[in-house]
């Protein structure tokens, strides 16, 4: 499993009134033209979203009910991905990140926080995975694993893109 961190800088100068409005009530927004999407993988390399994606022309099913990921993707020649539900305890959706993030020591250092961005996909085993952790409400971080018997650092540059812009 290699993992690595997601930052995301929001351009508030730029921000439409109708996300200043939501953030304000305490709703995340995908990012927008404007924002910056860092990703810092665990080898120490450092990538700007947007200005290194390559549309890697995966196969995206359907947005997820909270209209982030996909229920599910599949890379051109690989198998499909699909998304892991939450589990309901009460009336409280939860998901366990422990066992994708097991080696990663950092995972246990930070508190998490609930996001719209939290997910797992799997294909008989957990292979990617995003959790936020507590962090500015302006440059929100997160945590990324991922297989890399699945995945590249160009599928990870596509599937952060994907997951943290609108697509249309």
């Amino acid at each position: 499993m290699k993992y690595a961190e997601i930052t995301v800088i929001l351009n508030l100068n730029e921000e439409s009134i109708f996300y200043r409005i939501t953030r304000f009530l305490g709703h995340e927004n995908q990012t927008n033209e404007t924002d910056t999407l860092i990703l810092l993988f665990g080898d120490g390399t450092i990538c700007d979203v947007k200005k290194e994606y390559i549309d890697k022309k995966f196969t995206l099913g359907p947005l997820g009910f909270q209209g982030t990921g996909p229920l599910h993707f599949t890379p051109p020649g690989k198998a499909t991905f699909f998304s892991k539900t939450y589990t309901n305890a009460n009336g409280v959706k939860k998901m366990n990140f422990n066992h994708i993030f097991s080696c990663n020591p950092t995972y246990f250092a930070y508190e998490k926080d609930s996001s719209i961005f939290n997910m797992i996909y799997q294909t008989g085993v957990e292979v990617f995975a995003i959790v936020k952790i507590v962090s500015s409400e302006t440059s929100p971080r997160y945590l990324l694993a991922y297989e890399e018997e699945f995945f590249n650092k160009d599928d990870i540059i596509y599937l952060v893109n994907q997951v943290f812009s609108s697509r249309k």
